[in-house]
């Protein structure tokens, strides 16, 4: 006997919460552009209720649930997922020329029939089997699903004029709720950056790369990677990968895999040459080096204990005779330094450090140098900041921070880089405190 929606919804998500396992496949690519047609969107699933064929309910709120249920919906399948595994697949068509707007849908060769309501970030959806009648509204008890769903903000990747200006966000990728670490094409053509599937509680360990255009918002899958780099011709990628751990590079078209150190990680590429610097840990502590990739020697910039730590965010100045940094010291505190790229005993002064310090603010561990070599962007949270704001630091250290103009004060933005024409910033954002619950300055 065939079974009725309500059970075959209610065994393929459940069998799935019981026996979770990660999905380490290559994903498909996310869709060319994004989109607001239909029920587009990233969603968590608030309630899912249930009416079996003898008119129990059964309500499973998502707060009771040992794996969070989310729902992916392109602009005809709404995917219901289960932790990383989907169970649910309904493919629909929309009518809001009816009152309430209608929804049919179909699941595993069944028609549906339904309402849907969208009220800014919230969503409801109620379905019911041909033949049962569409529902009338949200409340019916006789409704084989009804569903209340809450959009996912997630972290998409904006661009900004330098001057403030033209504030616009050019990634939507359904799944990949959360990004960072872009860096721009040589010709300024094409962004690369890392996302992960943070809705699906996937770790980031099982990030991937993508490319895409900032015009068009074309978007390409490179597959699974962090953190990645442009080579000086555009013709090749450096990045960071969790499993087998280490630094690797491929073609810009993803292709061509290999491992450059298997002990390194956070890997950028030198803009001037066959070099990439990354970051290595001896007994000391943390260090930089650079490898040239023709001859294969590696040198490290750092004695060896200067930093207990180093972050990854490091950049190269414009003419790479100079890495900038974040290190950890022996204290426990951080400054960021700039250290010649032919080692410490050329040269290292620091350009931040606690004394610099007043009040709440703090640095981020991110950067990138101006392409004429005067500033470093970088991502901080200054006294008076409720959220991470981007700021430029004078390379020379002679000026205080200056933030930057254009910013969603909302909004923590971090990852920024300056393109390489120097017009414009590339970075990722994240919901922050809202400006209407931030508190005002003391006068």
């Amino acid at each position: 006997m065939r079974q009725s929606f309500h059970l075959a919804v209610l065994m393929a998500a459940f069998s799935l919460i019981a026996a979770q396992r990660a999905d380490d496949s290559k994903t498909s690519g996310p869709p060319t552009a994004p989109t607001e047609r239909g029920l587009y969107g990233n969603w968590r699933v608030a309630s899912l209720t249930l009416v079996g064929e003898e008119g129990e309910k059964e309500k499973y709120p998502n707060a009771e649930l040992n794996v969070p249920l989310s729902a992916i919906t392109s602009e005809k399948d709404l995917i219901l997922w289960a932790g990383t595994q989907q169970f649910a697949v309904l493919t629909y068509r929309l009518d809001a020329t009816q009152t309430p707007p209608a929804i049919d849908a179909v699941f595993q060769g069944r028609d549906l029939q339904g309402i849907y309501r969208r009220e800014g970030d919230v969503l409801r959806i109620a379905l019911n089997e041909t033949g049962t009648g569409r529902p009338r509204d949200f409340q019916s008890p006789k409704t084989s699903l009804t569903m209340e769903l809450r959009r996912e903000p997630g972290g998409p990747m904006f661009v900004l004029n330098a001057d403030g200006s033209g504030l616009r966000q050019v990634t939507d990728l359904l799944a990949y709720t959360r990004s960072g670490s872009p860096q721009w094409s040589p010709d300024g053509k094409r962004i690369a950056f890392d996302a992960a599937r943070v809705i699906l509680e996937e770790p980031w360990s099982q990030s991937h790369i993508f490319l895409v255009d900032p015009v068009n918002k074309k978007t390409d899958d490179l597959g699974r990677g962090a953190m990645p780099s442009w080579s000086p011709d555009g013709k090749r990628i450096a990045y960071s990968k969790y499993s087998p751990r280490g630094v690797w590079m491929k073609n810009a078209d993803g292709s061509g895999d290999r491992q450059i150190a298997a002990g390194g990680w956070g890997v950028r590429w030198s803009p001037k040459n066959e070099e990439v610097a990354y970051l290595v840990s001896d007994s000391g502590g943390g260090n930089l080096c650079v490898q040239d990739l023709k001859t294969g020697k590696i040198r490290n910039l750092l004695e060896p204990g200067k930093y207990s730590q180093v972050s990854w965010g490091f950049a190269w100045s414009p003419d790479g005779k100079s890495i900038c940094f974040q290190g950890v010291r022996k204290d426990l505190e951080s400054e960021i330094a700039v250290v010649s790229a032919a080692g410490q005993e050329k040269g290292l002064r620091v350009l931040w450090s606690p004394k610099d310090r007043e009040g709440e603010e703090h640095a981020g561990n991110y950067f990138s140098w101006s392409p004429d070599g005067k500033e470093i962007l970088l991502s901080m949270m200054q006294a008076g900041d409720p959220n991470y704001q981007l700021y430029a630091l004078d390379a020379a250290g002679k000026k205080p921070p200056r933030r930057l103009k254009g910013q969603n004060p909302s909004c923590s933005n971090f990852g920024g880089i300056w393109s390489p024409d120097g017009k414009k910033i590339a970075f990722a954002s994240l919901p922050g405190v809202p400006a209407e619950e931030q508190e005002p300055e003391a006068e």
